[in-house]
């Protein structure tokens, strides 16, 4: 008889014999060195075939030539620095496709394409078109995850997805433009601000003017970081009023124009005036320096915290000053001497204001009604 499961048992015998026959060692034939060089050949071969299969990086557009030139000269620190190099005028290259201005943001982009292009490389071989897969994006975006921060995974996700978008549109899912949540600051309290008033006197001579100054601008008369910086001395003047000499303190608006804030504080008036007479036509918060600075506040900062002393928040001075010009001004003048075009902050911090009963309100509306 015929047994259909006795012919797949004999196959079965054949093939494990096969398969033992196959796995036994077959002495060598060919002499190692004569391996080792097809070896090298084959490494050869392979590498040319993968610099010949690279797409060229897209040319530079004339407008931009200027731009590139001076992106593709940020450097990137990688072992082989050949290769470093080449990766960075790939990223400078990259990031030209599109207008930009050449700002910090820019160098920051290059330098995260420079660096995973240094990583994608395949034999000392950039191929930014192997490269901005989707697959090896995301792959690389795992490696760096443990030991990025969440803000710096966004931000190399956002840079290097716009890169594989303009190079594999079909792979990476279209840009979205999100609008930027405003980062809100807190008003500064009553007993930051005496905190930071009885730290003055502790401070070095220059230093505890500088503080001061901007205690008496930000959180007397409201002025921005940003005003800050520019503002001169004789920005700063006084008026008379009721015998009592005030300070006037001058600063831009953002309409263009100008407002003029009187600081009520009689302290501070007199501080200000004394600062105005002492730096002239010098800048009231670097008096020794000709031109503005990129951030006195920061530099304030930066000083107190070499000290071990808690910062000071311009912002924060100026909400505070807000908010109190909120109990005693009409919203007419809140708007003019603050320069605010609605009453969102104030609205957001109305735990923080007073509540009228109606009499109260009663009397100060008769009051300011003339």
């Amino acid at each position: 008889m015929n047994f259909p499961w006795k012919r797949g048992c004999f196959a079965m015998a054949r093939f494990r014999k096969m398969a033992v026959g196959a796995a036994a060692p077959v002495a060598p034939s060919e002499d190692a060195h004569e391996v080792q060089q097809q070896r090298a050949k084959l490494a050869e071969v392979a590498a040319i075939v993968a610099r010949d299969s690279v797409i060229p990086a897209p040319p530079v557009e004339p407008a931009e030539s200027a731009r590139y030139a001076m992106l593709s000269q940020l450097g990137v620190k990688v072992e082989d620095k050949e290769l470093g190099r080449r990766a960075m005028d790939i990223a400078a290259r990259l990031v030209c496709m599109k207008p930009g201005t050449g700002g910090e943001s820019e160098h920051s982009s290059v330098r995260m394409i420079g660096r995973f292009l240094v990583w994608a490389a395949v034999d000392g071989v950039i191929d930014q078109g192997r490269a901005f897969t989707r697959a090896r994006v995301d792959e690389y975006l795992l490696v760096k995850a443990p030991t990025y921060s969440r803000g710096s995974i966004c931000a190399l996700r956002c840079t290097l997805y716009g890169i594989g978008r303009r190079l594999h549109p079909q792979q990476f899912p279209p840009g979205v433009r999100m609008t930027p949540v405003p980062v809100r600051t807190l008003p500064t309290s009553r007993v930051e601000v005496e905190q930071l008033q009885a730290m003055v006197t502790g401070l070095p001579t220059a230093l505890g003017r500088r503080l001061q100054t901007l205690l008496d601008l930000a959180g007397g008369a409201g002025a921005r970081s940003s005003e800050l910086k520019m503002l001169r001395g004789n920005a700063i003047t006084s008026i008379s009023v009721g015998g009592h000499a005030i300070a006037v303190v001058t600063l831009p608006n953002l309409g263009g124009g100008i407002r003029q804030v009187p600081v009520l504080d009689e302290q501070a008036s007199l501080r200000l005036l004394d600062v105005a007479d002492r730096v002239g036509e010098g800048l009231v918060l670097a008096p020794h320096t000709t031109k503005p600075g990129h951030n006195v506040v920061n530099s304030i900062n930066n000083e107190l915290r070499r000290h071990r002393l808690q910062r000071v928040s311009a912002t924060g001075l100026r909400h505070r000053w807000i908010l109190d010009l909120a109990v005693i001004a009409p919203a007419a003048l809140l708007f003019q001497l603050a320069d605010v075009s609605d009453l969102r902050f104030v609205h957001q911090d109305r735990k923080l204001l007073p509540t009228y009963t109606p009499h109260s309100a009663a009397r100060i509306l008769q009051e300011n009604r003339s």
